[in-house]
């Protein structure tokens, strides 16, 4: 419909590339259910191994005028690790994400707005993730993930927070799909008899 999420990826609209083509096993809907659906519980648990508290996580909500496209609100707490420019930062900061989601058949898409609330320059910028996970095959999918950082403030850091952005988004979704391949495994159904 005209209200859903794309099921193309406009590498031109995310100019970032953060994960290529990694396989997953399963199909995009089975990604979905064992990893984002809220059930699954695989979202709190990455977000707890990582020392982040999740506050807030919404169920999927159907957007109104759309025929696959649901949204949700993820909101959590996230170690602070890194020293930003001059600025003394604070222990932790509020992260909020707005998804929306497209689940077709053979289509998985997931973007996601993150705002980052008590870091130096946090208000100057959003990031939004654009993850494309079409099948592959009857029983696998493949994950590209790619970003852009929208600047809602001027900053003279504009450069410096787009790649160090990219380069903290790239290190995480790598231990994303690391954990993501594990509970994926682990919880595949067994193969149909012939």
């Amino acid at each position: 419909g005209a209200g859903d999420l794309g099921a193309t990826l406009d590498v031109r609209e995310y100019p970032e590339e953060l994960i290529k083509r990694e396989h997953l096993p399963g199909t995009p809907l089975w990604v979905y259910r064992q990893l984002f659906k809220k059930e699954s519980g695989f979202e709190a648990d990455f977000r707890t191994e990582r020392g982040e508290k999740i506050t807030e996580l919404s169920d999927w909500v159907k957007v109104p005028g759309s025929s696959f496209t649901h949204s949700r609100k993820l909101s959590y707490t996230s170690p602070v690790t890194k020293q930003v420019g001059p600025f003394s930062v604070a222990r932790e900061t509020k992260v909020e994400e707005a998804q929306l989601c497209r689940l077709s058949k053979g289509y998985f898409g997931l973007q996601s707005t993150i705002k980052f609330l008590d870091i130096p320059l946090g208000d100057c910028f959003n990031v939004v993730t654009r993850w494309h996970i079409p099948a592959e095959g009857d029983a696998a999918s493949i994950l590209t993930i790619r970003c852009k950082v929208i600047f809602v403030k001027s900053t003279i850091f504009k450069g410096k927070i787009t790649s160090e952005t990219a380069k903290d988004l790239r290190t995480l979704y790598h231990f994303w799909l690391q954990a993501a391949r594990q509970a994926l495994t682990g919880a595949l159904p067994p193969p149909s008899p012939p």
